[in-house]
């Protein structure tokens, strides 16, 4: 019955355009990311990126698919424990093979060990080693964070990885949302807004009303949604990404 369930789930999203995200409050206003397109999430440490990352993921793995959540820095335990805390279980999806969690650091931490090359620091920055995490059947795949994974590369370098693994992942229909700091270098972040189909950005404001600094995010682009869509406030609530509609409406934003 479940098998039958998965199946229903699967043909449902294959019939969508768009994958919701998760968040209610924010598909109301986009109506999810499109299938086969690559959305770039930029924010302050702290700022709920891998927690809105977390929701999408769930959200893609309930509709049945597959979803490969690589993680450069963090360990997976850490994200396990986030969407715990946010208030679902990853462990089904994962039994299902619906879910893979890659730590990227600890893969190349073992290669390097098995090659016998302790000295040398994890290789980051070949994105078609970054493609190869997508295996044959991966829908969705989400980065967290693409300014680590570049670390060291040169704008031009950078501009060239990044654009063929938005055109790779293009061609073989993966949907992606990929996560980068605010504080990565301006310049790389203009190349990969360039690159994707869709662009969100977390800011705080100053809200006159309460005189208190409080979240908000701008949907930059977002490719099919209705323009313009402005910014949108939002709270981390439980351990989960919320974007409140009953909140006041943010006016201004600090730029990228």
């Amino acid at each position: 019955m479940a098998a039958i369930h998965r199946s229903q789930d699967k043909a449902m999203a294959a019939a969508l355009a768009r994958i919701p995200t998760g968040i209610e409050g924010l598909d109301c206003k986009i109506a999810g990311l499109t299938r086969g397109g690559s959305v770039l999430l930029i924010g302050d440490g702290g700022s709920g990126k891998t927690l809105f990352a977390l929701q999408f993921a769930k959200s893609a793995c309930s509709l049945g698919l597959r979803t490969v959540f690589i993680t450069i820095n963090r360990r997976a335990r850490e994200l396990r424990q986030a969407a715990e805390a946010s208030g679902w279980n990853p462990a089904p999806f994962e039994e299902q093979r619906l879910l893979s969690i890659i730590e990227h650091s600890q893969i190349e931490a073992s290669r390097i060990e098995l090659a016998g090359m302790k000295c040398v620091a994890p290789h980051k920055g070949n994105f078609t080693e970054l493609m190869r995490y997508t295996t044959p059947g991966t829908e969705v795949v989400v980065v967290d964070r693409l300014d680590e994974y570049a670390a060291g590369l040169s704008p031009a370098e950078f501009r060239d990885g990044c654009e063929f693994f938005v055109r790779r992942l293009h061609e073989r229909g993966i949907t992606a949302l990929m996560l980068m700091d605010k504080t990565a270098p301006s310049g790389w972040k203009k190349l990969a807004m360039e690159s994707m189909a869709g662009v969100i950005q977390f800011f705080k404001w100053d809200n006159p009303r309460t005189g208190r600094m409080e979240r908000a995010l701008d949907i930059v682009k977002m490719a099919g949604a209705q323009a313009p869509i402005g910014a949108l406030a939002y709270e981390l609530e439980a351990g989960s990404f919320a974007v409140r509609m009953d909140m006041d409406r943010p006016h201004t934003h600090t730029s990228i």
